[in-house]
């Protein structure tokens, strides 16, 4: 086999989710001497990021570096996503800062994967940050983002951020959904704020969608701490 069919074998494990498979075909296309490409590492991290290889991805990263290639776009975002699912906020965030060395521009879900990743590292702080660089780009945030974030906002008890994405959220023609209900009502819940935790819960049921009962039981709580129920 040549370069191209070593390349599309990886990209073929890619997309069964056999990351081993794609890393022992990189290995052995360098042995029957064709060093990786752009493309070969672009496929290679995308296998290991669909099989939640974080750290297989960074060593990937870095023997690109070490090769003098430069990943496109698209491998990079697919780097940051395997740390949002690692949780690995910190590692995200200076790839983040890699691609804008490299004059290199994230799109909508590489800030999707930078917002969960630090909602997920408890740092709602930086997730505010990510989603004000989304909006003074030129890209449209979406559904995902705004719940990204305020699931951001409620692990840090922000629920007055949380809710403030509601109406911008709304201005670029976007509706809360299921999960954007039960984040704002969670946020309201936990920070004890019992009045906003239950208006939540109403705008929840009015669009339609049902609520768990532990989200119902978080906002009992609430309301119990200040003698609301």
């Amino acid at each position: 086999p040549n370069g191209v069919a070593f390349n599309a074998a990886i990209s073929a494990c890619g997309r069964g989710r056999r990351w081993e498979a794609a890393l022992h075909l990189v290995a052995e296309s360098r042995s029957a001497g064709y060093p990786p490409t752009v493309v070969t590492f672009g496929a290679a991290i995308s296998a290991c990021e669909k099989g939640g290889q974080w750290h297989r991805v960074l060593h990937l990263l870095s023997q690109a570096g070490e090769s003098r290639i430069a990943p496109d776009i698209i491998a990079c975002s697919s780097a940051i996503s395997a740390c949002e699912k690692g949780q690995q906020w910190e590692q995200a965030v200076s790839l983040l800062a890699d691609l804008r060395r490299r004059r290199l521009r994230p799109d909508v879900i590489a800030f999707n994967a930078l917002i969960s990743a630090c909602a997920k590292g408890s740092q709602w702080h930086r997730a505010l940050d990510l989603h004000e660089d989304l909006r003074r780009s030129s890209l449209e945030p979406d559904l995902v983002t705004f719940n990204a974030t305020a699931s951001a906002c409620e692990k840090g008890r922000a629920w007055a951020e949380a809710l403030q994405l509601l109406p911008e959220l709304r201005r670029r023609g976007l509706e809360p959904d299921l999960i954007t209900w039960h984040v704002l009502a969670e946020a309201c819940a936990k920070a004890e704020q019992w009045a906003e935790a239950i208006s939540a819960l109403a705008s929840m049921r009015a669009a339609g969608f049902r609520r768990n009962v532990a989200l119902l039981n978080t906002v009992i709580e609430a309301c119990e701490a200040h003698q609301q129920w």
